[in-house]
Parts: C-alpha cells; sequence; structure tokens
C-alpha cells in the first residue's frame, strides 16, 4: 500500500474502526480503493461535526470538492484521503458526480434545524449512507445493475423490530 493509503487506513482505524474492519475483507486490489472511499466520506462527515460554525464547515466542504475535482484530473491536493482516492483507482470505477454529490449531501448536516419529515430524512439517508455503499459496490466493481437497489436506504415498518 502507499504511504497515502496507510494513513487512511490508520484514520479510519482510529475515527471508524467498523469501517476499517470492514475493508479488511475486500480482496487485495479492492481494498485501496475502499480505504480511500471510506476515509474521503469520513472527512466529508467530519467537516460538519469539526467545523465551530457552519460557514466554516461549508469551507472545508468547498475545499473538498475542490480535492475531489483534483483527484479525477489526476491533481490531488495534498491530503491522505484525495491522494489515495486518486491513486488507486477509485476515481476510475466511481463517477464523478456521485462522489461530488456525497460532498454536496453533507452541507445538510450543517443546519441544525431538524428533517421536516420522514421522507426527508430518508432522502438525506440515501444520498449519505446509501450513496457510500453504492460508492463501495462501485469500488468493487459489482454489476452496475445491483448497486443502487442494493444500496438503498429503507426504514423499517412502523413497530418492527430493528
Amino acid at each position: 500500500m502507499s504511504a497515502a493509503v496507510e494513513l487512511c487506513a490508520e484514520e479510519l482505524r482510529r475515527g471508524d474502526y467498523d469501517r476499517y474492519l470492514s475493508c479488511l475483507f475486500a480482496p487485495p486490489p479492492a481494498r485501496g480503493r475502499l480505504l480511500a472511499l471510506h476515509a474521503l466520506d469520513h472527512e466529508l462527515a467530519r467537516a460538519a461535526v469539526a467545523a465551530s460554525e457552519p460557514r466554516l464547515g461549508e469551507i472545508r466542504l468547498r475545499w473538498w470538492f475542490e480535492a475531489i475535482a483534483g483527484a479525477y484530473s489526476g491533481r490531488p491536493p495534498a491530503h491522505p484521503a484525495a491522494q489515495a482516492f486518486a491513486e488507486t483507482g477509485a476515481a476510475d470505477r466511481i463517477p464523478r458526480p456521485r462522489a461530488e454529490s456525497l460532498a454536496e449531501a453533507r452541507l445538510r448536516e450543517l443546519d441544525d434545524s431538524p428533517f421536516a419529515d420522514r421522507a426527508e430524512l430518508t432522502a438525506h439517508l440515501d444520498a449519505t449512507c446509501g450513496a457510500v455503499v453504492a460508492l463501495a459496490l462501485a469500488a468493487l466493481d459489482a454489476a452496475p445493475g445491483a448497486v443502487p437497489e442494493t444500496a438503498r436506504w429503507r426504514p423499517a415498518a412502523p413497530g418492527a423490530s430493528p
């Protein structure tokens, strides 16, 4: 693994241990792509909670839009997640609009107001958690038709146990 991928793995091990462990089960060619994807998502999700005010979180997320663009153009900034995303081939398997929409969805997390209804919450979960699952399947070279249905978040029926 490259230094950038190793740094992503270490960051995930410390900050998102479950995803780190799940990456270890991936076949070696895909492992680096998954580590890079999950490190990228970890950074995007952290942007909203790490900022002391929403405007700073927005600036941080806007920087990630540029970092994603750099990864797709082969000129990622000096950040392990962006560099690993570019060098592992994750950017080759994940369509750029999908990666950008993941960053866009994280902007909603800067707003402290509650979701208007269950449909809005479900849409947000699909755009964040569901999108990461879909992108992970793409990084694993899953059949394209299987990705959206497999990743779609579905709320449990009222009264159903989790």
